[in-house]
């Protein structure tokens, strides 16, 4: 079981062998979504073994914020008393609440990213697959030559169907099961789509087609409203970043000027400080906007 979850300080297998008393309080807790996204972002872990890492974690931070900021009250009063304690663990309660609440939904976070790259791999493996198709390659055989050509996601979600049929089911039930299990909506409805062209007999060419079509409509209009989102983003940014703080220091200058105001230098580097803050989130949150489209 060796998973590795950003934040986490002890390792997800430490922490579920440390804490094998917590199933009696943890048991009651309703985990099935919680082993939904694990299954979905691929992470082989019971949802109660990684509520119990998530617990460990979170007491650990708990223990370092709260030492942390009873050190930090207690430099500032010279004084060691009931409150400074209530007041450092409290705020450190606070941060390890935030930080399980952030454990807790980290798979399906993962899940999604999982989901989006396999939207995006799925546009040229499915042009791959009719390829084949045309060529009178069987479905299993053209899934195969799928998987060898490279795509990273998609290859994994193909390959757990070839596992599902070399072990015995039929492609109907393989196809079934990742249907099930994925994040990713267009491969949801293209396994679902194939599942009824087996069934009914029908061309699976046609359907490849079809399909590809429907995927390069919905890749048009993502782009479609990036563009008109990025436009939006824009204007924020330039307002945040450029107006607001030239404007702001134009104004504090004149009412300086009438001795209302005094700008002095740490006025100044936290107004640089508070720009150099705001930049890159705002660069990082259009940049997360970006369809993750590889065309």
């Amino acid at each position: 079981m060796r998973i590795r979850i950003p934040l986490m300080l002890v390792s997800v297998d430490k922490a579920v062998k440390a804490s094998k008393r917590l199933n009696k309080l943890l048991k009651p807790l309703n985990t099935d979504f919680l082993n939904k996204s694990l299954r979905q972002a691929r992470f082989k872990i019971k949802g109660l073994d990684y509520l119990r890492a998530a617990f460990v974690n979170s007491l650990v931070y708990l223990l370092l914020f709260g030492s942390l900021f009873t050190l930090l009250f207690y430099s500032q009063e010279q004084a060691l008393n009931y409150f400074i304690f209530i007041r450092g663990f409290g705020i450190g309660l606070g941060l390890s609440t935030l930080f399980f609440a952030v454990f807790y939904v980290y798979p399906k976070i993962i899940a999604g990213k999982i989901g989006e790259i396999i939207d995006s791999e799925l546009f040229f493996a499915l042009n791959d697959m009719q390829v084949q198709v045309k060529a009178k390659v069987d479905l299993y055989q053209a899934i195969v030559n799928v998987i060898e050509s490279g795509y990273d996601k998609v290859g994994d979600e193909l390959q757990e169907v070839i596992d599902n049929v070399e072990s015995g089911k039929s492609m109907i039930e393989a196809l079934k099961k990742i249907a099930l299990r994925t994040k990713s909506s267009f491969m949801k409805r293209v396994s679902w789509q194939l599942i009824n062209s087996l069934k009914a007999g029908s061309s699976l060419e046609n359907l490849l087609e079809s399909l590809i079509n429907e995927l390069e409509t919905h890749y048009h209009s993502l782009i479609s409203n990036y563009t008109k989102e990025l436009n939006v983003l824009t204007l924020v940014y330039l307002t945040l970043a450029v107006v607001a703080p030239t404007i702001g220091i134009t104004v504090m200058i004149i009412l300086s000027s009438f001795g209302g105001l005094v700008i002095t230098q740490n006025l100044l580097s936290i107004i640089v400080g508070a720009l150099l803050l705001i930049q890159p989130v705002i660069i990082g949150f259009i940049n997360s906007r970006r369809p993750l489209i590889k065309i």
